[in-house]
């Protein structure tokens, strides 16, 4: 499986919007508000963020660029707008905003901010280095471009993903493996020479360790499902899919601590740069 079309791409996380980052772990939003954090999003900003999904970067941004500042969201999967939608809604955010839009594709005509902001979205995109060249022009002078995405060592394995799942995707001709290597790689491996490339400067990177944590091995099957990873599932032979959530789940929870929580460690790469 390789980065996928647009359209394709929508419809995975169409199917996926109403259980994302809502199925108990603790994933998207922290990782959302650390990027927030990182770009040191200020009072009284532009932010958009690119592939919003339900929120978990666009509620921290705006909290941190406050009423006066001006907060965009931006998602291909209508299920993921109108989420994040009727979150801002219910939390009365008049400086929110939500748009359906193509994140390989920015239609803006002359908007600008002073930060654009995208959470574990670029890994997903085909060519995700020409989005960098594709959102410089949206920024303003000094502002400032930060993602992050799951950072391959090369030694441990997928991100968050524990060997059963790979092993058990394997057997029935799903690579996801093959996927992950792809993107290590190309640019996401070393941003530094694609972000030059493209016009940035001040370049700054960090790397930081997270553990998704989880009660179950049905907890982390249910996470799966919840966001990008359901493309691997959903290339399971229908007829052998619960056969094989069982066996994930099963060998997951082979891995739980002594305190009874699984904890699945990944790296989380922290990018900012800026124009």
């Amino acid at each position: 499986m390789l980065q996928q079309s647009s359209a394709a791409l929508a419809s995975v996380f169409d199917r996926a919007s109403e259980d994302y980052d809502r199925t108990g772990a603790a994933f998207f939003t922290p990782l959302g508000r650390r990027l927030v954090e990182k770009a040191r999003v200020e009072p009284g900003s532009s932010v958009l963020d690119v592939g919003c999904g339900s929120g978990a970067c666009l509620f921290p941004a705006a909290l941190a660029t406050g009423p006066k500042g001006r907060v965009v969201g931006i998602d291909l999967a209508p299920g993921m707008v109108g989420r994040a939608r009727r979150a801002a809604e219910s939390q009365r955010l008049g400086n929110v905003s939500v748009q359906l839009m193509d994140a390989f594709r920015p239609e803006f005509h002359g908007a600008r901010f002073d930060f654009v902001l995208s959470s574990m979205v670029l890994v997903w995109l085909p060519d995700s280095a020409e989005v960098l060249e594709r959102y410089r022009p949206l920024l303003n002078p000094g502002g400032r471009f930060a993602f992050c995405n799951p950072r391959l060592t090369g030694q441990d394995g997928i991100p968050f993903v524990p060997e059963i799942f790979g092993t058990v995707m394997e057997s029935v001709g799903v690579h996801p493996k093959t996927f992950f290597e792809d993107l290590d790689n190309g640019w996401l491996g070393a941003p530094d020479a694609a972000l030059l490339k493209a016009g940035y400067t001040g370049i700054e990177v960090c790397d930081e360790t997270y553990s998704l944590e989880l009660l179950s091995g049905e907890d982390w099957v249910r996470w799966s499902w919840s966001h990008g990873f359901r493309s691997f599932w959903e290339r399971v032979p229908q007829a052998r899919l619960g056969e094989l959530e069982k066996e994930v789940a099963e060998g997951i929870d082979l891995l739980r601590d002594s305190d009874g929580v699984i904890r699945i460690p990944g790296t989380v790469r922290y990018v900012s740069a800026s124009t």
